[in-house]
């Protein structure tokens, strides 16, 4: 039973082909009859074994030349034993989803490919997938050893392989039949395979895989787009040498973001929020190795200020597209207490409603907005009705006391789904300014007007009789009013209380392509 369309491989004698989690070969033995050289590695030793008798008993059986025959060992998909640009074809059917560090072994695959080589790979379908999880714990991991560790959209998948440098050219799904028989299987129990129906599908599945009726092959075909069992993704190797990398934790994108500058990248690619593209501009600020956001995170602000799609994959097509057209920007970072940002800060109430937030990642990450707009209002009955913390802000001339100071480099301030929510105004990422405004008070009369103006299109925060607004300036300072420290955020992650903020600008620090 075979996933792949061979014919999209465009397969030819003589190309040299890896099957990476092969199994027990299904792949590897279609490559070998039709003259490739094929190579097949897993990581469980039976497999190996196995596979390695029947390729032997073909060549002894005269079915493919001995030639054809170059190995099957164990190994590690992270890690592969292969020089770069090894191979013509690389195939990858149902392993990626049991990988923990999944874009590892991507970039693995992608390093031994050689450029212009046929990427093909399969991963259990999202729906199918889903219902299997849903019926049953022991289907997938932590309970069950070995199992599956997610479920793929093929919004992500896409969007893995293409970060990791392939260009896809085509998808399909596949044994829309198998689907009801995992789901019987979850149902009564993994484990259970004696159970009548599950012996009756099976029956059934091997009937049909061995006979190829034509009415199970036409509703089969008909299935598969919506039951179909397997995803299958066809790609290219892309004309960009690509180096991937996970973050283990804070600050270490900045860090890995400084290496990639003193190695001469030409470009960073930061798939997370704007939390990661901050860390990735204070590892780049100053250099000329560029900087682009993919957007991984609940509001992407960066990114849609730079007119970058918050789907993934146009996204990433966006940024194929930049890269066949390379022309880097050079824009402002502001700088707080010694750190730069790329859109906007905030001292006082704003970063205390973020640092609420921030507590949570969970609800961050699936309630969205929302969480913010609860937080918010949290925030303030908890912390700002009685004695709520006093800034001071000298800024442009004038000392101004509030409750919260907002700093932007750029506009929007940030939104609220698909909204911009505007607070500066005439501030451009590319002037070597800042601006932004101090809420005077935030009293309970003052707070549904300020939000009004927040989310209207014609009414402006900045004219508001409790915002003091400014803009053109190159510096600001804020201070704690009676000492106590006071919440700073920074593009939209907490980082820390301090009794003083001091604000800056680098004209033209980093280098960005959008």
């Amino acid at each position: 039973m075979l996933t792949i369309r061979f014919d999209e491989l465009g397969l030819r004698p003589g190309d040299s082909v890896l099957d990476v989690g092969a199994g027990f070969g299904r792949h590897v033995f279609e490559c070998a009859r039709r003259g490739a050289n094929v190579v097949a590695l897993d990581y469980a030793e039976d497999e190996v074994v196995q596979t390695r008798a029947t390729l032997g008993g073909m060549v002894d059986a005269g079915e493919i030349p001995i030639e054809r025959f170059k190995g099957v060992l164990r190994g590690d998909a992270t890690r592969l034993p292969f020089a770069d640009d090894s191979f013509d074809v690389v195939i990858t059917s149902e392993v990626l989803e049991h990988i923990q560090n999944d874009v590892a072994a991507i970039a693995e695959m992608v390093r031994v490919l050689k450029p212009g080589g046929t990427f093909a790979g399969t991963v259990p379908a999202w729906f199918p997938e889903k219902i299997n999880w849903m019926l049953s714990d022991e289907y997938h991991a932590p309970i069950a050893e070995g199992g599956l560790v997610r479920i793929y959209s093929a919004t992500e998948l896409a969007a893995k392989l293409r970060a990791a440098g392939l260009d896809l050219r085509g998808h399909h799904r596949a044994h829309a039949l198998h689907s009801p028989y995992w789901w019987l299987k979850c149902a009564v129990g993994p484990r259970n395979d004696d159970h009548p129906l599950v012996v009756k599908y099976r029956e059934f599945l091997e009937w049909d895989i061995m006979k190829a009726p034509a009415l199970t092959r036409v509703s089969e075909t008909l299935l598969n787009p919506v039951l179909g069992k397997s995803l299958v993704v066809y790609a290219l190797q892309g004309r960009y040498d690509v180096d991937t990398a996970d973050t283990e934790g804070r600050d270490h994108a900045t860090a890995l973001c400084r290496e990639a500058a003193a190695d001469g990248y030409d470009v960073v690619v930061a798939f997370g929020g704007d939390g990661t593209v901050n860390e990735c501009a204070n590892g780049l600020a100053g250099t000329d190795t560029a900087l682009t956001p993919l957007p991984g995170g609940a509001t992407n602000v960066y990114a849609r200020m730079l007119g970058i799609p918050n789907d993934i994959v146009d996204a990433t097509e966006h940024l194929l597209g930049v890269a066949d057209a390379w022309a880097p920007r050079k824009l402002d970072l502001g700088i707080v207490n010694g750190r730069y940002f790329v859109f906007s800060a905030g001292y006082g109430l704003d970063a205390a409603v973020v640092r609420r937030v921030d507590a949570h990642p969970k609800l961050k990450t699936r309630l969205r907005h929302w969480y913010f707009a609860y937080a918010g209002l949290a925030t303030f009955a908890g912390e700002y009705l009685v004695r709520p913390p006093r800034i001071d802000v000298e800024v442009a001339g004038e000392t101004v006391r509030g409750v919260t100071a907002l700093v932007q480099v750029g506009d929007p301030y940030t939104y609220w789904s698909s909204r911009p929510l505007r607070v500066a105004e005439d501030i451009a990422l590319d002037d070597g300014t800042l601006a932004g405004g101090v809420l005077r008070r935030a009293a309970p009369p003052d707070v549904p007007t300020i939000m009004a103006r927040l989310f209207s299109e014609r009414l402006r925060v900045a004219r508001h009789r409790r915002v003091f607004a400014w803009n053109g300036q190159t510096a600001a300072r804020c201070v704690s009013a009676d000492g106590r420290p006071v919440p700073l955020q920074v593009d939209g992650d907490w980082v820390g209380d301090t009794a003083e903020a001091v604000f800056d600008v680098l004209p033209g620090g980093l280098t960005v392509v959008c």
